[in-house]
């Protein structure tokens, strides 16, 4: 077994570790630890050129989707607090050491053995992938070819794109509708909306290759990710065939590892436009024509390896964000803003938080009578929901905002991007903890209670 130990003596299964520290505060602007064991596994173990486009896809795949990144980064930062004693990790690699504390034990099991970085469950789903892809693929060359003669394209996934690009782009352009896989349900309805209600629309998909999955899958058991690589820029170069009769492209995928593949191949008068589609940190590398971020914090996080990079903020507010602390009572309505069910992605440390979080307000709902409601996160499904209301009780659940009230309307948040909506409908109090600074993503204008301090005001 893999494990660390910590100063206080406690060992701990590696693939644990993300109960010590939030994965989430491993990408932001002030935090580059992720970065530089990505860029070094990409350059040393797999000699790529930096400047080549696989060695950027690689980096952009190990930053946001290998769990062994994030265990070695997160190591790295709990040796700068002094809480690792021991570590016994295969893949970390040695030339890494030099980045922990130099009073730790390391237990060198690396015996030259090859590790795959990218997340196993990265290509199992990518067979699912492929045949969605596929299947909207088919579907598009059923399209009357003369709705494809459009200046500009939407390319979308879900309803949220809709918003983001507004329904004057989407009836002018040309729309692609994308497999959306966190939601089945959420995106077959988007793509039925979009039908009712727009002229030009059509399903499309990327045309991934299988064989060169199938070659990519033992390339990746015998501890090589490159082939893997090799499978998206692939798809991704083939998809640009489809995109290249566009002057404008309007996007939102700066979560997608490959997609810089796509956007290079393109004509270079081909403006691209991609807007965030959350406050996340996603791609070190990408390729837009103009990139609409939330605020300062996101455009420093893209614009440090993009340095040509035009960027436009887009919803940042630098009045501070002020409380009455003495007068808590006003606020008639508390309204939890929801993340989901953050244990799917392997946010533990994150998901605890907010647990502890819902219990603690759920218990105060039974000790002042106060009324506390929680605004669930459109991807949650029905299960998930229904779990929800059972082990909260307590806790109002709600679909809508009201916003009359945003004078009496507190909303707490940990790190959603629907801050940037509901701040004008009330006051916003975000969580915070002892390696959970939502500062560092939302700037230094936001104010933070630990939960203890937050149930100690609402008690008044």
């Amino acid at each position: 077994m893999s494990y660390i130990i910590t100063k206080k003596g406690i060992k701990l299964d590696i693939k644990d570790i993300n109960t010590l520290y939030p994965f989430l505060m491993l990408r932001n602007s002030n935090t580059e630890t992720t970065l530089n064991v990505a860029h070094l596994l990409a350059t040393e173990v797999y000699c790529l050129d930096k400047t080549s486009l696989q060695y950027r896809v690689l980096v952009n795949f190990l930053v946001q989707r290998s769990n062994k990144v994030k265990i070695i980064s997160s190591i790295i930062e709990l040796s700068k607090v002094g809480m690792i004693k021991e570590i016994d990790v295969p893949f970390f690699h040695p030339k890494l050491y030099n980045k922990l504390s130099e009073n730790i034990c390391i237990t060198d099991c690396n015996k030259q053995k090859r590790y795959s970085y990218i997340d196993i469950k990265e290509i199992v789903s990518a067979y699912i992938k492929v045949g969605m892809n596929k299947l909207f693929l088919l579907f598009s060359y059923m399209v009357d070819k003369k709705k494809h003669q459009r200046e500009s394209l939407v390319r979308a996934w879900v309803d949220v794109d809709e918003r983001l690009h507004g329904e004057d782009i989407f009836r002018d352009s040309m729309v692609y509708l994308y497999p959306f896989g966190m939601n089945i349900a959420r995106g077959i309805n988007f793509i039925k909306y979009c039908f009712r209600k727009y002229d030009y629309v059509s399903l499309m998909g990327i045309p991934y290759s299988l064989k060169k999955l199938l070659k990519s899958t033992l390339q990746f058991l015998q501890g090589d990710d490159l082939g893997y690589v090799d499978f998206e820029i692939d798809g991704m170069v083939k998809h640009s065939r489809n995109l290249n009769k566009f002057k404008y492209i309007y996007t939102s995928d700066e979560y997608t590892p490959a997609v810089i593949a796509l956007f290079e191949n393109l004509p270079k008068n081909v403006r691209v436009v991609n807007d965030a589609h959350g406050i996340g940190f996603y791609n070190r590398f990408v390729s837009y024509s103009l990139f609409k971020v939330f605020n300062s914090e996101q455009a420093s996080y893209y614009k440090l390896k993009n340095i040509n990079l035009n960027i436009e903020i887009k919803n940042e507010d630098k009045s501070l964000n002020t409380i009455d602390f003495c007068n808590f009572e006003l606020y008639k309505d508390i309204i939890i803003i929801d993340q989901g069910d953050l244990s799917k992605f392997g946010y533990m440390y994150e998901s605890n938080l907010q647990q502890r979080l819902y219990h603690e307000l759920n218990e105060l709902v039974i000790q002042t009578k106060k009324n506390i409601k929680a605004k669930l996160h459109p991807n949650r499904s029905n299960g998930s929901k229904k779990m929800f209301a059972k082990r909260f009780a307590n806790l109002e659940i709600i679909n809508e905002i009201d916003t009359n009230n945003s004078l009496t309307t507190l909303f707490i948040n940990l790190y959603s991007t629907a801050y940037f909506d509901f701040r004008q409908y009330g006051k916003v109090i975000f969580i915070k903890d002892n390696f959970f600074n939502p500062k560092l993503i939302f700037g230094e204008n936001i104010i933070c209670f630990t939960i203890e301090e937050l149930v100690k005001n609402l008690k008044k």
